[in-house]
């Protein structure tokens, strides 16, 4: 099972990721640079791995709150199966949440950015 949800939020925060990247991408977009190296060293780059890192620290919340349920249930704490589902199901909905809206959020600023330098 570990597996199986590891593999699925990976999944989910690549989404995120990605679609901070196309979006920085477009948003940031210099056509002019003479060599590739350039481009790692742009300020657009920064603003995105510090989105990114920002991203991935905000996804670890819901894996850590369910980390810690996890303890208390080990520990002796008694709660209901359907209270661990439904925190677990609450944590799953978040996780895709906040990538969902990373990724649409970065996507609407690069198209809109693209779309204002063509002049339209």
């Amino acid at each position: 099972h570990v597996v199986i949800i590891n593999a699925l939020s990976s999944w989910v925060i690549c989404y995120g990721i990605v679609g901070l990247a196309v979006g920085m991408g477009a948003f940031f977009a210099n056509f002019d640079w003479e060599h590739a190296s350039q481009l790692a060293a742009s300020f657009g780059s920064l603003v995105f791995m510090l989105f990114s890192t920002l991203l991935i620290l905000m996804n670890l919340m819901p894996a850590g709150l369910l980390i810690f349920l996890r303890t208390l249930k080990n520990s002796g704490y008694t709660f209901s199966n359907t209270n661990w589902y439904a925190a677990v199901t609450c944590g799953a909905l978040l996780l895709i949440y906040l990538n969902f809206i990373a990724a649409r959020w970065a996507l609407n600023l690069g198209e809109a950015a693209l779309t204002n330098r063509m002049g339209k």
